[in-house]
């Protein structure tokens, strides 16, 4: 296989990737505390990873991803018990509203979904674990992680116990006996679902949920694990602690991080805030795939500043790449002795392959195709591009569009191809009035034309049209 180079976020620098299993990656990824629904910036993520695994499995891996529900929470039970409901029925409206988006983003999904409230005898059965091992300590109905038991505790984030304790994050607590450990085990919150335990009824820590599902689903050791950078503290951190103490010493080869979404302002978006973007209601104004294309066209580590500007260029710059698929499809049948595009086309695809084996650089594929788009439609205007050279360029950007999930970008295309009848019929006629040389005649068939959404370009092959965007 070829050589894969990840970026971890646990040594801070790229590595080469070495499964734990040859010829199979095991995925796990922070998925979402369904209290409301899925916004744009959750969705990177999901379209991220569903590329990534579409690149692992070009590679020849066996790839198998396990994503969880955060079902169980303050804020979906504060929510809930305003709206007199049950908290994890609550949540599971969102948990089906998210399947529908992700499905609107054309994302494959996970071979497995699991919720924190289905595997409670999982999380205790690690709780307990800690707790035998002298990693964790009960008090007063609740349970707390002993921070100071993990001597690598702080390795992912960069952070020290002793900053931790004399900063302001952290509040004392009298049953706490650092006010650096958290919580794996808590007395419920009124509101909140309480299931039975050891330590009295309650409900699971956040953190804890990941671990045990984790381990459950995967194994002691598994290969990455992903999540925005905005959880790699605490979130991550005590993951990690847990999985250290509980399941393997290394628990996870390779944290993957991703950036966040912003406002033009620099401000996050998130729901805690209240200033994000829904995925149906984007769904409601650009297709999917040109999400995926604005969310794929930056580096996955890379902030990305959101606008309404920003995603009707997306949807422009996409429009270029799929007239150059179209102007391919016009080549004649009985075009021959064009220039050979083997040699540019395989050039071009050992290039778009180089930046997603460094660290699934979307970002400089995308620009790869851009490039060869620029190159071939340079050709087409040159007239030298014969018809089994425009196949075998179709068949390449075919290719690359599926592995970024933008296939049906095409698929479009195919169902706009064919034009109404009269419309077919007024081209025709300028065509006429162009060999007659009546250049009147055709611009104002033209004009016509535009008016009805369609423009043309003349080309030395002939004419080519487009619907207006």
């Amino acid at each position: 296989m070829k050589d894969l180079w990840l970026y971890n976020s646990l040594s801070g620098r790229k590595e080469l990737f070495k499964p734990v299993r040859e010829g199979k990656v095991s995925i796990y990824t922070c998925g979402l505390t369904v209290q409301d629904y899925t916004h744009i910036g959750h969705a990177r993520m999901d379209i991220i990873w569903d590329v990534f695994k579409n690149i692992l499995r070009r590679l020849g891996y066996e790839v198998y991803h396990v994503q969880n529900f955060t079902d169980i929470n303050e804020k979906i039970a504060e929510k809930a018990l305003e709206l007199k409901e049950d908290p994890l029925a609550y949540a599971q409206r969102y948990i089906d509203a998210y399947f529908s988006d992700i499905e609107g983003l054309e994302v494959k999904g996970a071979d497995v979904y699991c919720k924190a409230s289905d595997n409670i005898e999982a999380i205790q059965d690690v709780i307990t674990k800690l707790i035998d091992k002298g990693h964790a300590y009960a008090s007063q109905g609740n349970v707390y992680f002993r921070v100071e038991s993990d001597p690598h505790y702080g390795s992912l984030s960069g952070r020290k116990t002793e900053e931790m304790q004399s900063g302001a994050r952290i509040a004392v607590q009298d049953n706490k006996e650092n006010p650096a450990d958290f919580a794996l085990w808590t007395v419920a919150q009124p509101g909140e679902p309480i299931w039975d335990s050891p330590w009295g009824p309650g409900t699971p820590g956040w953190h804890i949920e990941c671990t045990a599902m984790s381990c459950k689903y995967l194994g002691d050791l598994y290969d990455l694990h992903g999540g925005g950078l905005d959880i790699l503290f605490p979130h991550h951190e005590n993951e990690l602690a847990q999985g250290r103490c509980a399941c393997s010493s290394d628990y996870v080869n390779y944290w993957i991080h991703h950036g966040m979404i912003n406002l033009p302002d620099g401000e996050k978006m998130s729901k805690s805030l209240d200033n994000f973007f829904r995925v149906k209601d984007l769904l409601e104004q650009v297709p999917g795939y040109v999400l995926r294309f604005f969310v794929l066209s930056a580096h996955y580590r890379s902030p990305i500043v959101f606008t309404k500007e920003v995603v009707e260029q997306s949807q422009a710059s996409l429009a270029r790449l799929v007239n150059t698929h179209r102007r391919l499809r016009g080549v004649d049948s009985a075009k021959k002795n064009g220039d050979d595009v083997e040699e540019l086309l395989n050039q071009s695809n050992q290039q778009f392959w180089q930046d997603l084996l460094d660290d699934f650089n979307t970002a400089g594929a995308i620009g790869r195709i851009f490039e060869l788009s620029r190159k071939l439609n340079a050709l087409l205007d040159q007239n030298k591009i014969d018809f089994v050279g425009a196949q075998k360029a179709i068949t390449r950007l075919a290719d690359w569009f599926d592995i970024l999930g933008l296939k049906s970008a095409f698929v479009v295309q195919d169902e706009e191809e064919t034009l109404p009848a009269e419309l077919a019929e007024l081209i025709e006629k300028r065509n006429q009035a162009r060999k007659n040389r009546d250049w009147a005649t055709a611009d104002s068939l033209r004009d016509q034309l535009e008016e009805a959404g369609i423009i043309l370009k003349d080309t030395a092959q002939g004419v080519t049209w487009q619907r207006k965007k």
